[in-house]
């Protein structure tokens, strides 16, 4: 007899894991980078306020002002060009990664 391989369970497991890997789109490495330093630069803001929580006020100032001069400027640009701008997940993900249905080669079916 030959030596043991694995429950069952650990073998589905094992090749459940295989497919599943290999399903997801690996994110760019520059979004991985920037996704690193906006985790500790979170962690670290959230040392500062639990020090000293007077910086808690300034700190929500501060990064909502941020994000209304970001939401502003899409804004502005998407009403210039009469087309939304580009959405970070359409940059990470491709179409098919986010549930869009790849095209049909069939023709469409008239309408009733």
């Amino acid at each position: 007899m030959g030596a043991a391989r694995g429950t069952y369970q650990d073998v589905v497991s094992r090749r459940a894991g295989c497919i599943m890997s290999a399903a997801i789109p690996k994110l760019p490495m520059w979004y991985r980078v920037l996704a690193t330093i906006v985790g500790v630069a979170s962690i670290v803001t959230a040392m500062i306020v639990l020090v000293e929580p007077f910086l808690a006020i300034w700190l929500l100032i501060l990064l909502l002002a941020i994000g209304l001069l970001f939401m502003g400027m899409d804004r502005l640009a998407a009403g210039i060009t009469g087309q939304p701008m580009m959405h970070v997940v359409g940059v990470v993900a491709p179409e098919d990664a986010r549930g869009a249905s790849p095209p049909s080669s069939s023709p469409p079916s008239p309408k009733p």
